[in-house]
């Protein structure tokens, strides 16, 4: 996992309302983010 990714990840966890939404960022380079939402393939 590259030092970007890494930062961007943490920086995530750090926010509580991306937790409750379950975004995880998948792809974070220069010029490029992903994100997903964890809970869109959660069943209920």
């Amino acid at each position: 996992m590259s030092e970007l990714l890494e930062f961007g990840k943490k920086i995530l966890r750090n926010q509580p309302f991306s937790a409750l939404l379950g975004t995880e960022l998948e792809t974070f380079e220069p010029g490029t983010a992903s994100l997903i939402n964890t809970n869109a393939t959660r069943k209920p």
